[in-house]
């Protein structure tokens, strides 16, 4: 059955289409064109619509081997698996490139962003002024020159810890023909003095490992910076005797009290093995941004919504319903941990657009991508805040 397109000025175009696809899938069954208007074309646009079984063989090769050809014609594809009479078939339909790509950012964006990241850095170092004083106080040195040095060490560490995750996104981004797109910066002068920062996605992701490569690559760049001031810091952190520190505990080390990070507990007890049950480290401000860059990787890496985490496990599980469960079951241990706001906020936002899923929701992730993803949940669990007393538990029964 032909494709009918009657005299559309589409027709020689998607004739020639509809000849490659037969020609990559002579298994097709069914073809039709779906009319599509769109804002700016006089006529509706033709969506040539394929159904393919699934059973072919090396279907995800043959997508993917698709998938380029189309990019050079100006043209990508949608692929979803669906059951009809209890067959399994992948539905491909063919979309022009411009209904998914958007345009670059523009000057006044950037201006934009440039100057929230300008807020973000003065926020930081107000933060870690705070931070240094106490720090100062406690070592008896209130000198000008020590605060300012203590101030930038919090400052430019934590924002190279969150510059690098983004960073980690927009390289990878590029590499699968992305346009660049800058982060955005969320400055706060209070707590940690930032709540990270965060890259829009103007354009969908082609397929399951563009989902994971994009997501994955900012929470393990990120990490690097994280737990190298980690470790310089805790060199630089001197033990003290509990006593010495303020109570109750004010801004960043109210949390520190109330939470810890196994990872980090692993590198203190290891580069301060010799630390009696009435002390405890002064942590340097350098470890502070470090600890902040291990919890900003946690809380990215939650498999919930949107978040990195969630891009990653939507690329790793077949269906939507799949990931809709661990999106639920990610947010009971991070209410169960404390963080019940922070899961109310990800879960609305998540009950709002669901996750799409990439464009092609079929081609499967390739079998090293996959061992990367299990061996990120592991990490997961190594950067996942745990209330004190809990770890303490842990570490007693281990014991």
């Amino acid at each position: 059955m032909s494709l009918n397109l009657h005299d559309s000025p589409w027709r020689e175009e998607i004739g020639r289409l509809d000849q490659i696809i037969l020609e990559m899938f002579p298994e097709t069954e069914q073809r039709r064109v779906e009319w599509l208007n769109i804002t700016g074309l006089v006529l509706p646009h033709p969506i040539p619509t394929y159904l393919i079984p699934s059973n072919a063989e090396e279907i995800s090769e043959r997508l993917q081997k698709l998938q380029k050809l189309l990019i050079d014609m100006g043209f990508l594809y949608l692929a979803r698996q669906l059951t009809i009479f209890g067959r399994s078939f992948i539905e491909l339909r063919i979309i022009p490139d411009f209904l998914v790509k958007k345009s670059r950012e523009t000057s006044k964006e950037r201006w934009m962003k440039f100057g929230l990241f300008v807020a973000t850095l003065l926020s930081l170092l107000w933060v870690g002024w705070l931070n240094g004083q106490m720090y100062a106080k406690i070592t008896g040195k209130m000198d000008t020159l020590n605060l300012v040095v203590l101030s930038l060490s919090y400052a430019v560490g934590l924002l190279l810890a969150v510059g690098v995750h983004e960073m980690g996104h927009m390289l990878l981004a590029l590499r699968h023909g992305h346009p660049p797109n800058y982060p955005i910066f969320i400055p706060l002068p209070f707590g940690f003095g930032t709540l990270g920062a965060v890259i829009m996605q103007k354009e969908p992701f082609k397929d399951r490992n563009e989902l994971f490569d994009i997501s994955i690559s900012g929470p393990l760049l990120g990490l690097i910076p994280s737990v190298i001031f980690t470790i310089i810091g805790l060199f630089l952190s001197p033990s003290i005797d509990k006593s010495l520190l303020p109570s109750p505990p004010l801004g960043t080390w109210e949390f520190l009290q109330q939470y810890q990070i196994p990872l980090f507990e692993g590198f203190s007890r290891i580069i301060k093995p010799d630390l009696s049950a009435s002390e405890t480290i002064l942590l340097h401000p350098l470890a502070l941004a470090g600890y902040i860059g291990l919890l900003v990787t946690a809380l990215n890496l939650v498999p919930v919504g949107q978040l990195d985490g969630g891009h990653v496990a939507r690329s790793l599980v077949k269906t939507e319903q799949q990931h809709r469960f661990i999106t639920y079951m990610a947010a009971l241990i991070l209410i169960f941990l404390g963080f019940w706001f922070f899961a109310i906020i990800i879960l609305y936002l998540y009950m709002r657009t669901g996750h799409p899923g990439p464009l092609d929701d079929v081609t499967k992730l390739t079998p090293t991508r996959q061992v990367i993803g299990a061996l990120v949940v592991g990490l997961w669990f190594l950067l996942l805040p745990i209330p004190t007393g809990v770890l303490n538990q842990l570490s007693l029964l281990l014991q």
